[in-house]
């Protein structure tokens, strides 16, 4: 059985082996149709939290419950709780953009690919503020775009 991607402390960050996210999207990435997210913060440098590399191929994992990250608790502490994830699939994608913006300054190609809650520079307000349970960001928030192509699917 297949269990890639779930590693929490590899570079010092929360999914640094796999890319992570809500099941509500996992038609998008079965079809196809979502080749890109979006999320909050500047997410470009290697060791920031939740940076992937460039043309590396990612484990993609689908959450099945939620995960509880209290303001300024570490993985050590025990009122951390870590996501638990569906069984893996085997979807993998390759990132191969990763673009850096505010909310503000997006364009209709900028969202290109997005889930459809995503569709908007709006509708990314509050897709941020329900995904992240953050108050509304404004449009002056900075955000990443991850933009990729979907592997053949991981078997073994």
């Amino acid at each position: 059985m297949l269990n890639r991607g779930i590693d929490t402390n590899e570079l010092g960050s929360a999914g640094a082996l796999g890319f992570w996210t809500r099941k509500v999207y996992l038609t998008g990435f079965a079809d196809g149709s979502i080749t890109a997210v979006i999320r909050p913060g500047d997410r470009s440098g290697r060791t920031t939290r939740g940076w992937l590399p460039e043309k590396t191929d990612v484990a993609v994992r689908f959450i099945d419950v939620q995960g509880h990250t209290p303001p300024g608790v570490n993985q050590d502490d025990p009122r951390w709780v870590n996501p638990t994830f569906l069984p893996d699939d085997g979807t993998t994608i390759r990132i191969t953009e990763c673009l850096v913006k505010t909310i503000g300054e997006l364009t209709e190609e900028d969202l290109r690919g997005c889930s459809p809650d995503c569709a908007t520079p709006e509708l990314v307000r509050y897709h941020l503020g329900v995904v992240y349970n953050m108050e509304l960001p404004d449009v002056d928030q900075v955000i990443t775009i991850r933009r990729f192509e979907h592997r053949p699917k991981v078997t073994e």
